[in-house]
């Protein structure tokens, strides 16, 4: 009996150690996302240096920069393209898209990371939404960004 209870400690004590990865969805997400940071060809200028609704301002060429409407500020969302098979995680740092049927807004240097300036939008699977942690440090672009131990 006392050698159980020893496994079990063993055990127990190495399962904080671990870490997992959490189970795949039964069903992947797929959203529509559009870019904004140049001129567009109806004539509208773009949104580069102005300030997002974090305070800081907009950097097309940042690739972590995206909008949502809902989402809290700083949450990490982890984006793959199924068309090319690339991926990227972007912070939500502004609110947005405005236009009906756009679920985010990236920046360009996302979209073109992903593959899909030429495209203007596209649909988009997210693996995973990371919400704000308690260990934070403030990094330039204004976003509290987390430290996540595994």
């Amino acid at each position: 009996m006392k050698m159980n209870k020893i496994y079990a400690l063993a055990l127990v004590a190495t399962m904080g150690m671990i870490s997992f990865a959490p189970a795949a969805n039964a069903e992947t997400k797929i959203v529509v996302a559009s870019f904004y940071g140049e001129k567009n060809s109806d004539g509208t200028y773009d949104f580069h240096g102005n300030d997002m609704a974090n305070g800081i301002p907009f950097n097309m060429y940042d690739p972590v920069n995206a909008a949502h409407k809902e989402l809290s500020m700083c949450t990490q969302v982890k984006l793959k393209n199924p068309k090319n098979g690339r991926k990227l995680t972007v912070v939500i740092t502004d609110r947005g898209p405005f236009i009906k049927g756009r679920d985010y807004d990236l920046s360009r240097a996302a979209a073109d990371h992903l593959g899909f300036v030429k495209a203007g939008k596209a649909s988009l699977e997210v693996l995973e939404i990371i919400p704000p942690l308690t260990e934070k440090y403030i990094y330039d672009d204004g976003c509290e960004h987390y430290l996540q131990r595994g």
